[in-house]
């Protein structure tokens, strides 16, 4: 769930060792409830990128710029082609 509402900004990671990192080790210390307490893991099922490539296979107007791209890459530099 997370992933997907990080996944639009731009940011960085720093790690802080121990307790630099004071509200992190704060709560990593909270005692853990009973054994009979269920934890759940939440994993984004993003199938919206294989719709998209279906898509743009069948896109007139995609198909042009990728080989518009693919012929002179420099034609649009701030563009860069990936294989997926």
């Amino acid at each position: 769930m997370y992933l997907t509402r990080l996944m639009g900004y731009d940011y960085e990671i720093h790690y802080r060792p121990g307790k630099t990192n004071v509200v992190v080790d704060a709560l990593s210390r909270i005692l853990l409830p009973s054994s009979n307490s269920q934890l759940l893991w939440s994993v984004p099922c993003l199938t919206f990128l294989d719709e998209l490539k279906q898509h743009l296979v069948n896109d007139p107007i995609f198909l042009k710029l990728r080989g518009t791209i693919s012929d002179d890459p420099t034609t649009y530099l701030d563009i860069q082609l990936l294989r997926i």
